[in-house]
């Protein structure tokens, strides 16, 4: 049988909690940027020397529920499934898979290379273009059921 088409939108809801860096919250979280995200993979290094280390800008939390996704320069492919809460630079996206979505397989859709080609097409901005979440949000995935 065919699993349903739907937009990514049904899958998952962009989850913006911000945390400003004065909240006393923000100093006890682990605070990710897109440098510390490995392309295709997601891997993460936090070796890797951080821009944003000292967290002097509003972050998005997120935790082990999420998908991280790249939303600058989105054909770096970047997205991540941490295991462990923290906090993340806006470059990088939070989405909460529904109840109804396994976390790897969303990540997965979101790291084809179809999904890369699909935003590209519609980036806005030349020289660090950007990925716009709507239409990423619209985009038509398969919606195979949980056991499969």
């Amino acid at each position: 049988m065919t699993p349903p088409v739907v937009p990514l939108g049904e899958l998952c809801d962009v989850d913006r909690r911000g945390l400003r860096p004065d909240d006393p919250r923000a100093a006890q979280l682990p605070l990710l940027g897109l440098e510390n995200v490995a392309p295709d993979t997601g891997a993460l290094n936090f070796a890797a020397d951080s821009r944003i280390g000292n967290g002097k800008s509003t972050s998005f939390r997120f935790d082990e529920r999420h998908v991280l996704y790249a939303k600058l320069r989105p054909y770096l492919n970047k997205v991540a499934t941490p295991e462990f809460a923290g906090r993340c630079s806006t470059e990088l996206v939070p989405l909460l898979p529904r109840s109804n979505v396994d976390r790897d397989f969303l990540a997965y859709l979101l790291r084809r290379r179809e999904t890369v080609t699909f935003v590209m097409s519609s980036v806005t901005g030349s020289r660090m273009p950007r990925a716009d979440m709507k239409v990423l949000m619209s985009m038509r995935v398969p919606l195979p059921s949980l056991d499969e």
